[in-house]
């Protein structure tokens, strides 16, 4: 803790080194991994350490593969969410088979035990995700 704010220890790192030439770091920069290193979290070479923008340490994590976004975000989302979902991602096939038999979303609902806004907020969410099967 410098100045009663919490530092990370690559920052504090950096920081004393700029500061040893005079210069402080802008406390709108931070400090990230380039996108070649192994431990970008924890790793406090200074060969690996680069100092810019948030939009750009953003950037470094997508090259890395660290970071999602878009489709594949909200299906990571949903799957980590589906043991203790209401109406879990997985049945997914099987609500898309009963609404094409011609089931309705309150009998869907009645027989999973969920309400029909349950159903019916389920399907629109699979549908934005781009994964209906309806």
């Amino acid at each position: 803790m410098v100045a009663y704010k919490p530092l990370s220890a690559r920052r504090l790192l950096v920081q004393m080194l700029v500061g040893a030439y005079g210069e402080v770091l802008d406390p709108a920069q931070t400090v990230y991994s380039r996108a070649g290193c192994n431990y970008p979290k924890t790793c406090m070479s200074l060969e690996h350490l680069l100092i810019g923008t948030r939009k750009q340490a953003v950037e470094a994590a997508k090259k890395r593969g660290a970071y999602q976004s878009g489709v594949a975000r909200a299906i990571s989302i949903a799957v980590g969410k589906a043991p203790r979902a209401k109406l879990p991602i997985h049945v997914r096939h099987e609500v898309a088979r009963l609404r094409a038999d011609g089931m309705t979303c309150r009998d869907i609902g009645a027989r999973y035990g969920v309400s029909t806004s349950t159903v019916s907020q389920a399907i629109r969410r699979w549908r934005a995700m781009g994964i209906a099967t309806t």
